[in-house]
Order: C-alpha cells, then sequence, then structure tokens
C-alpha cells in the first residue's frame, strides 16, 4: 500500500487587487496637503515613524531646500505624552 500523500510545500498565489492600480494612484494623487499630513500625523501617533519632508537646517545649501527626515527626529516620540509615573529618558 502507499502512503497518503501530503503536501510538503505551499506556493502563495500572491496578493489581488480589488481595483487597479491606476485608481489607486490617481486617489493619491487627490489628496491635500493637509490629508497628507493628518495620515502621517496619525501614523505618527499608532507608534510606526514616517518619513516627512521639512525644510532644511541649512540654508547655504542650495541644492537641498528642503529633505526627508523620520517623524520620531522632528516630532520626537510619541510615547512620551501619554507614559505614567516618572519619565525615563
Amino acid at each position: 500500500m502507499s502512503q497518503p500523500k501530503t503536501k510538503t510545500k505551499y506556493v502563495s498565489k500572491g496578493e489581488r487587487r480589488s481595483i487597479s492600480k491606476d485608481t489607486a494612484k490617481a486617489v493619491k494623487r487627490d489628496r491635500t496637503v493637509i490629508e497628507k499630513w493628518q495620515i502621517k500625523q496619525k501614523a505618527w501617533l499608532k507608534g510606526l515613524n514616517p518619513w516627512i519632508v521639512v525644510p532644511n537646517g541649512n540654508t547655504s545649501d542650495t541644492r537641498a531646500r528642503f529633505v526627508r527626515v523620520r517623524a520620531e527626529t522632528e516630532w520626537g516620540d510619541p510615547r512620551k505624552g501619554f507614559m505614567f509615573g516618572p519619565a525615563k529618558d
């Protein structure tokens, strides 16, 4: 008698999109600047660390007027405002 066949490897079929890529890009393009900042702020409050664009601190560098930095370096740690008890630095 032969052994029962068992699967040894599972191959994912990949992620399927419910909408087309062009539609998703169009929705992102239609967002206002305020909506983009709100999305980044909500992500930062959740504990994620999104990239934000800020004016360059080095004013003599005219090639890079704006630089991309992580939100925690600019806004600080979001958990520090919600800690109970003595602050631990």
